[in-house]
């Protein structure tokens, strides 16, 4: 895919992803601080953004049952520590839907890494910009 396309469909998705999580009941989970660092970067409101690894798993059902909160996005990392974070999202969380489609940035943004998403977000749209030549 060329690189312009690539980003529109980069930024598309992340415009989704900011609607999809403003929406009622929606929750980002990530891995931890730089991760929700990087997506806030993105304009994602950090409210709706909870570090897996700093809550016991008891205590996240409990968060997510008090703020009614019906879907989760996963966007835990596409490393091996992040796929078993994923599964053990899944076992602890079945009473609620857990997203995954916007994982799909992973591999436009070329990192498997949710902490490198605005820095490479970033370069592509510098790399974009500097490519066009004024006359």
């Amino acid at each position: 895919m060329d690189p312009k396309k690539r980003f529109e469909k980069i930024s598309q998705i992340v415009e989704e992803l900011i609607e999809y999580v403003e929406g009622e009941g929606s929750l980002i989970v990530v891995e931890g601080k730089r991760d929700l660092e990087a997506l806030v970067l993105l304009g994602i409101e950090k409210s709706k953004i909870l570090m897996f690894s700093q809550m016991p798993d008891y205590r996240i059902r409990e968060y997510l049952l008090e703020n009614n909160f019906s879907t989760i996005i996963d966007m835990l990392d596409c490393d091996k520590e992040g796929r078993k974070m994923s599964e053990k999202l899944e076992s602890i969380l079945s009473f609620v839907k857990i997203e995954k489609r916007f994982k799909k940035l992973t591999k436009l943004l070329d990192t498997a890494f949710v902490e490198n998403y605005a820095k490479s977000y970033n370069k592509l749209k510098e790399n974009l910009t500097n490519s066009f030549i004024y006359v």
